[in-house]
């Protein structure tokens, strides 16, 4: 307003009643509701408390808090939604309604919805909401369905052994995890894209079918039913496993052949050792066994199926700080009898020894 002569102050109201005094010819009315007239007039006062009248009355209405605009809704994955808009001016938080009901209230210009069903509808809206509380009109409604999660795909079931089938699978997008179903009966459920049966009968069919389920625990149609059968049962372990040292690092491994058995591996230390492959007769020659220390040797049998024999029967214990015998003497022969002598190869360690003539033991 303009200055009035002699006045020392001003007093404004605001509908009739008292405000505030100034002494400036300007105030700023704050904390006000949106979409509100407000109606204000204007007396004078001087030096001694003398009131002029009041102004004419001049109303103004506030503005109102608008809802927030730019607003989208997507399909993030089989169970949740995310969204977003443009912020409003004044607004402290924004709620969201869901279907019409309120879902929940934010403070920034984006929010997901989570926890939700595959291949649904969900529609939304957000109203902006001011420091007084005053909620703005809801945007208009946006609606999103979230997509089916799909199957796995690429399943492959193997039999591993007489008693374990491996399988695999390419990965569902938006998936936390995958429920496997032998024979129509689910198994168990995994994160990996791999899983392994174990402890199954030999030479026994099993049928497999895969889902994938997701945080909200939908889940997906279930592969196509794949098929392995176990291998046969394993052959017996070879027997009569023998060995000689030859050096303190060469020794050399004999046994009796296994029923059924087409190859045998050999294991020291519990360490597979045969290279290239695996051996077909019943002897090896091993030329890096390690010098003046304890040595484990187990042979298995392999049949054709590729079943494995445990070779828990067949283990013999070398120790390579024995050293091979000096060259025996002969003493005392006769048409009938021969004395054979030798030293002594390695004291309190020696447990015995085995004598072979014409190469035989």
């Amino acid at each position: 307003w303009q200055a009035a002569t002699r006045a020392t102050g001003y007093k404004i109201y605001r509908g009739g009643v008292f405000l505030k005094s100034a002494t400036t010819v300007s105030i700023a009315d704050t904390g006000l509701s949106l979409g509100t007239q407000y109606c204000y007039t204007v007396s004078a006062y001087d030096a001694t408390g003398n009131d002029s009248a009041q102004s004419a009355q001049i109303c103004v209405t506030t503005a109102s808090l608008t809802a927030p605009t730019n607003f989208a809704v997507t399909a993030a994955s089989s169970s949740q939604t995310n969204l977003s808009w443009t912020a409003s001016a004044g607004a402290v938080n924004y709620n969201i309604y869901k279907g019409g009901t309120y879902l929940k209230s934010v403070a920034t210009t984006n929010t997901t919805d989570t926890g939700l069903n595959s291949s649904t509808q969900y529609c939304y809206a957000v109203s902006a909401v001011d420091t007084n509380g005053i909620e703005s009109a809801q945007s208009n409604q946006l609606c999103a369905t979230t997509p089916a999660l799909a199957a796995p795909t690429n399943l492959t079931v193997i039999a591993a052994t007489s008693s374990q089938i491996n399988l695999t699978w390419t990965a569902s997008s938006g998936a936390s995890g995958y429920r496997i179903y032998r024979d129509g009966i689910i198994l168990k459920s995994v994160t990996a894209t791999l899983a392994s049966d174990t402890g199954l009968e030999a030479n026994t069919q099993y049928c497999y079918a895969l889902s994938a389920f997701d945080s909200a625990n939908n889940e997906s149609p279930r592969t196509g039913q794949l098929c392995a059968t176990t291998y046969g049962p394993p052959p017996s372990d070879p027997g009569n496993l023998t060995t000689f040292i030859e050096t303190p690092t060469k020794v050399i491994l004999n046994w009796s052949a296994s029923v059924g058995a087409t190859e045998y591996y050999i294991y020291r230390n519990g360490t597979k050792i045969i290279t290239p492959a695996p051996v077909t007769g019943t002897t090896y020659t091993d030329t890096a066994a390690t010098s003046n220390a304890q040595n484990i040797y187990k042979v298995t049998a392999i049949d054709a199926t590729g079943s494995e024999s445990s070779g828990l029967l067949n283990q013999v214990t070398v120790n390579t700080a024995l050293t091979v015998p000096t060259a025996p003497t002969m003493s005392n022969v006769s048409s009938t009898q021969i004395t054979v002598s030798w030293t002594n190869s390695g004291g309190t360690l020696v447990k015995g020894y085995r004598v072979y003539k014409n190469g035989l033991l």
